[in-house]
């Protein structure tokens, strides 16, 4: 079998943009896949759609969901079909009935002198037909063509947001000639019968072009920004309160933790091999080269045994924080390769160790084991802290990290602050993640600032985003 001819650069930025499209979709594609996608799209050619699907298909998609997603972008991407017959066959008797009348009277003619007469000196000078005789010759290939040409003019690719939509709809407008189209509107006598109709059926066309770009632009923001339809809905979700998002996009916060928590974990894993790497063994060195005339291949270092921490997460589980509980245990036992030492605790009122729920349970279940079992009663910070001092204040020592998870609270309770004091002497340090903004740490029943002089650190956590950059820091100071 001979390699089908080169179709050049086009076809190697082609497949660039299908890899951006296929990333988009969660289909994660190396540069080395990527140029051997461009290789085997040269060897087999464009002409068989099927066997660049399969070819790219084995290039790109490895696992069989990667697969699935593979498929609907390749059909995303590749598929052009508007102006279809179907979508504009139910004007077409009446439409071509009135073309041929108009034809007989000189109409199409009239039509093209009128339209060149409003059109860019340049773009008339061209051989470009206008768009209304386009639209009232129903000539669909030419329309297609049209639109992918004013689409990729325009940017539509660049598109990076839900709003970006509705913009993009109306540049292509613009690009392909609708300001043309309204002007010719315009010039048409409304009394004439012939011109009346000729308005009638330019108006139809017109709306049915909107609605073709609409859903061109559409199919393109699947491609190019949200393969899923839910980006721009899981963006907001991010960026807003965990307080209020809702149980339906729970699972998709759910998975961008954890790939939180993998990023998280590489990282961390490579600053500690480097930390732990210690000084150059001069010694050691020098008697493993002995046999390279003292060339220095094998380096020998210095290990430190660095002591695992201890983590005491004690979180707040009442209705007000719950949410936030939710991923912030969801997160923290997600990097148990880098915080093995992690010990749980849940109160409302009552305080209670639920580390044996995370042990025996896989992580979403034991949370919701933890937020049911814990959190129907009311806050009491007091009761708390006593109960976490009487369960495991003699574990706590100066390798032990208390993170505390909660609003501060106490439903005009004695706070006893005296009861955090004896914890945090003994802690290496004692960490507050408050879900609301500092300026409501005074309002209210809100005892945050009797807890203050007791913690390293206090910070307002009440995002995916924040709960990372916590995590990071976490790990950072251990």
């Amino acid at each position: 079998m001979q390699p089908c001819p080169s179709p050049g650069r086009a076809l190697d930025r082609t497949i660039a943009q299908f890899v951006q499209a296929l990333r988009k979709a969660d289909v994660n594609v190396s540069p080395a896949e990527t140029l051997d996608a461009m290789r085997v799209a040269r060897f087999v050619g464009v002409k068989d759609v099927g066997l660049l699907r399969e070819a790219l298909g084995l290039a790109l998609a490895k696992t069989p969901s990667e697969k699935v997603r593979f498929a609907t972008c390749f059909e995303r991407f590749f598929a052009f079909s508007p102006f279809t017959p179907a979508l504009m066959s139910a004007a077409q008797p009446a439409r071509s009935a009135v073309a041929a009348q108009f034809a007989m009277q000189g109409a199409l003619d009239s039509l093209r002198v009128r339209s060149d007469a409003q059109r860019d000196p340049a773009a008339a000078a061209s051989d470009q037909r206008p768009l209304a005789e386009l639209l009232l010759a129903d000539d669909q290939a030419e329309l297609a063509l049209r639109l992918a040409q004013a689409a990729w003019a325009v940017g539509v690719i660049d598109m990076r947001a839900l709003r970006d939509k509705a913009t993009m709809v109306q540049r292509v407008l613009d690009a392909m000639g609708a300001a043309e189209v309204a002007t010719l509107l315009g010039t048409l006598d409304a009394e004439d019968a012939t011109q009346r109709e000729l308005a009638l059926l330019l108006r139809g066309a017109r709306a049915r072009l909107q609605r073709e770009i609409r859903d061109y632009v559409e199919t393109q923001y699947l491609v190019h920004v949200d393969a899923t339809g839910k980006r721009a809905i899981l963006e907001a979700a991010l960026s807003a309160n965990l307080t209020q998002i809702q149980p339906a996009y729970y699972e998709e916060v759910r998975l961008v933790v954890k790939r939180i928590a993998e990023r998280l974990t590489s990282q961390h894993k490579r600053r500690r091999k480097r930390a732990r790497r210690g000084m150059l063994d001069v010694r050691t060195t020098l008697r493993k080269n002995l046999g390279y005339d003292g060339a220095l291949f094998d380096l020998s270092w210095k290990k430190i045994n660095v002591q695992r921490p201890k983590v005491f997460a004690i979180c707040d589980v009442s209705g007000s924080v719950a949410r936030v509980a939710r991923f912030m245990l969801l997160l923290l036992y997600s990097l148990n390769e880098l915080l093995p030492n992690i010990r749980t605790f849940a109160f409302s009122s009552q305080l209670g160790e639920v580390t044996d729920l995370f042990a025996r349970l896989p992580v979403e279940r034991a949370i919701e084991e933890a937020l049911f079992s814990w959190g129907k009663g009311t806050t009491d910070y007091a009761r708390a802290f006593t109960d976490l001092r009487n369960l495991c204040l003699k574990d706590i020592d100066r390798r032990s990290t208390v993170l505390i998870l909660g609003d501060g609270r106490n439903n005009h309770f004695d706070p006893r602050p005296e009861m955090l004091a004896e914890i945090s002497a003994r802690a290496k340090q004692v960490l507050w993640l408050n879900p609301e903004p500092k300026d409501q740490w005074r309002v209210g029943d809100a005892e945050m600032q009797r807890f203050l002089p007791f913690c390293l650190r206090a910070e307002t956590c009440n995002s995916v985003r924040e709960l990372a950059q916590f995590a990071d820091q976490l790990l950072l100071s251990r």
